[in-house]
């Protein structure tokens, strides 16, 4: 197993069967993939944003889990759940690894971490999501409950002084 560190993706055409089929070859449960999209016009990038994202949801890639996807456009702006960067310099620097042998115990824990991201990549990521973000909101009105009733409480012992 490899170091999981960035890898290209080339994109040739901006046509959506050439997007599809260079994006089908990708592994995000293997390692972290950016597409550089500078050399297209600036006219053509939302089209091209547009079809990368159907395409992606089309082939079920995961754009978070275990690795990320990057999208390197001098455009950058919220499109969908894809994640713009201005430059490849940009690049978190986590996964900008030098290549050098592992000692034995560093190859055994990148074994364990493959072996997780493979897990994780075979989880229903959407959904768990979703859950996620229902039980957050629970939290959330929990918590303003709780900011409720102490700031009650609080009137309740200073008119009990007064």
């Amino acid at each position: 197993m490899k170091i999981p560190s960035y890898e290209k993706i080339e994109l040739k055409d901006g046509e959506y069967l050439v997007i599809k089929n260079q994006l089908s070859s990708v592994r995000t449960d293997q390692s972290p993939y950016y597409l550089d999209l500078t050399d297209f016009p600036k006219s053509a990038i939302n089209d091209i944003l547009t079809k990368i994202d159907r395409a992606l949801e089309e082939l079920g890639i995961k754009m978070k889990f275990p690795y990320p996807l990057f999208i390197i456009t001098p455009l950058v702006h919220k499109f969908g759940l894809l994640r713009m960067l201005q430059r490849k310099d940009d690049l978190p620097l986590f996964f900008t690894k030098k290549t050098k042998r592992l000692r034995p115990k560093e190859q055994s824990l990148l074994n364990k971490s493959s072996l997780m991201a493979k897990k994780v990549y075979n989880q229903p990521i959407e959904e768990k999501l979703k859950s996620l973000q229902e039980n957050l909101k629970t939290h959330k009105a929990l918590y303003l409950l709780g900011k409720k009733v102490d700031f009650l409480e609080q009137i309740q012992k200073e008119l009990q002084r007064g």
